[in-house]
């Protein structure tokens, strides 16, 4: 009985602290997308993506993407999406290597 009460109080807690840590990322609203208007990459990026990252890679439960290039280069991209990481699902058996390779060209991109 305290074993099942802690345990749903630890994930009351921590199921609070992703909403209020995830909603609190701070937006940048003077963001340009590079290669907005190529649409290779975005039915991919609308069913697998924004639902966690934002229609504008602002961030939602997910990390803020605007600008992940600065941090990551395609390979870096590649291996987040293939493999997952924290809290992130991995999409190496859910999209083909093309795909991966599509979406982490563009997402590489934004500086």
């Amino acid at each position: 009985m305290k074993f099942s009460r802690s345990l749903l109080l630890g994930l009351a807690l921590m199921t609070t602290g992703i909403f209020v840590g995830c909603s609190s990322a701070p937006k940048d609203t003077n963001v340009t997308l590079v290669d907005q208007e190529s649409n290779a990459y975005k039915t991919l990026y609308q069913q697998n993506c924004a639902g966690c990252h934002g229609q504008n890679l602002e961030g939602r439960s997910g990390p803020n993407l605007q600008h992940i290039g600065k941090k990551l280069d395609v390979a870096g991209v590649t291996k987040q999406i293939t493999n997952g990481g924290p809290g992130m699902p991995a999409f190496g058996d859910k999209l083909d290597q093309g795909q991966i390779s599509e979406l982490a060209a563009w997402i590489a991109k934004q500086k």
